[in-house]
């Protein structure tokens, strides 16, 4: 169609006189059918059998403005959206290896996890076992203390039971230099050496408590 529009345009062009009207066509299509329609012309009737002609150009280039404006608003899109899945691909790639990273961190967790748990599980065997044989130990200790107890004076256990009592369960200090070692008062001279020779017993002054050569 659009080569049958050159062919009639130059059968115009060559039989008119007036070589504008080919110029008005591409540039002022008014012009062109003020032309056309004109009754004067001498091919008036031939070029009104151009009218669809006419038509069907400016038609065809509306059309191709308009699928031209069309191809870009498609690529002005298209450009857009494929920035955008650039962007989220990035993002996406960037939570991967952010989530890799956690992977590792939770498994180096989980060994030292375990490796602390097989620690704790020895440690925990050893401390029972310290626990029995200090059960154990506490056990003989209390067997002496009774024993011991029984041998002594009734006088001197009830002293020793009534420092105790107010000592919270130390009855006990000992001679460290010239000095207590539960209250740290120093002593006097006559009492440091009645503690050294244990002929009877002695109590700290300051405490009460029965003191020991150390």
């Amino acid at each position: 169609h659009f080569g049958l529009m050159q062919a009639a345009y130059t059968w115009i062009v060559n039989d008119t006189p007036n070589n504008a009207v080919i110029l008005a066509l591409h540039k002022n299509t008014k012009e062109t059918r003020k032309w056309i329609y004109d009754g004067s012309n001498s091919r008036n009737v031939i070029s009104k059998l151009m009218i669809p002609f006419i038509w069907f150009y400016e038609l065809l280039q509306y059309n191709w403005t308009a699928c031209s404006t069309f191809k870009n608003n498609i690529n002005v899109i298209f450009n857009a959206n494929e920035k955008k899945i650039t962007e989220k691909e990035d993002a996406i790639l960037e939570h991967m290896l952010d989530f890799d990273c956690l992977v590792e961190e939770l498994r180096n967790v989980g060994r030292i996890y375990e490796e602390k748990k097989q620690v704790f599980a020895v440690q925990k065997v050893q401390l029972e076992e310290q626990s029995a044989r200090n059960a154990s130990e506490l056990a003989d200790l209390e067997i002496r203390r009774n024993e011991l107890e029984e041998s002594l004076p009734a006088e001197n256990l009830s002293r020793y039971r009534r420092i105790s009592s107010a000592r919270n369960g130390q009855a006990v200090a000992f001679l460290v230099g010239q000095n207590c070692s539960a209250c740290h008062v120093r002593l006097r001279p006559q009492l440091i050496t009645e503690v050294k020779t244990g002929k009877r017993i002695i109590q700290c002054e300051n405490c009460s408590r029965i003191l020991i050569s150390g």
